[in-house]
């Protein structure tokens, strides 16, 4: 990601060829102006991803009587590849994105698509094929938020401050009877320090830990 920098003349006297070179560096500078704005975006709060795939039909969240049914299936956005803090930032849009999308469905599929910890792609792998058949739970919820408007970096790393929270719900069901599930042992909600490393043209997430 490129820095802003400016250049200021030092000197009061100036040689044509001087004001031509400042001329031309001033056209330049106006030109990478939206690149630079771009990457100056604000990204504090809550990711969101924008896109999902909605074709099977109405949306119904999981009730007592039955599971959640025609999911909303997230959809890649077009930047997540990008060495970018948008890239970066899409990319952990989709990634709860999909670990929602497993504890919903039990569908991990999507999972597999984004680099993540593997120790958290466990935890929800592990945790998503009992939902399903006979056994679901109340909507569960994934969501990852940002502290900072934009990550630092440290040689290839780059540190984002944020909250990883995990809810399962209010209860689940199991064989036809709904069980209070409030206080789920699984439930996260804790600060963290987001480590990405943007390697073989994608981000690679490689902490999600407080």
């Amino acid at each position: 990601m490129r820095e802003d920098y400016f250049i200021m003349p030092t000197s009061g006297v100036f040689s044509r060829r001087n004001t031509l070179r400042f001329t031309t560096l001033g056209i330049l500078s106006l030109a990478v102006i939206p690149m630079l704005t771009a990457c100056g975006k604000d990204y504090q709060g809550e990711v969101k991803l924008d896109s999902y795939d909605e074709s099977a039909g109405s949306y119904e969240p999981a009730t007592k009587e039955h599971p959640a049914q025609n999911v909303p299936k997230p959809k890649k956005p077009q930047d997540i590849n990008d060495d970018s803090t948008g890239g970066l930032y899409s990319t952990l849009a989709f990634a709860a994105a999909a670990m929602q999308y497993a504890l919903r469905t039990g569908d991990t599929s999507y999972l597999q698509e984004v680099n993540i910890p593997e120790r958290t792609k466990v935890f929800f792998m592990s945790n998503s094929p009992f939902l399903g058949g006979t056994t679901w739970t109340d909507n569960p919820v994934v969501t990852i938020a940002l502290k900072a408007g934009s990550p630092t970096k440290d040689g290839d790393t780059y540190t984002w401050p944020g909250h990883f929270k995990v809810d399962f719900g209010a209860w689940t069901v199991k064989d036809g009877t709904a069980t209070d599930t409030q206080n789920n042992r699984l439930n996260l909600d804790q600060d963290i320090d987001i480590k990405a490393k943007y390697q073989n043209n994608a981000w690679t997430i490689l902490s999600l830990d407080h």
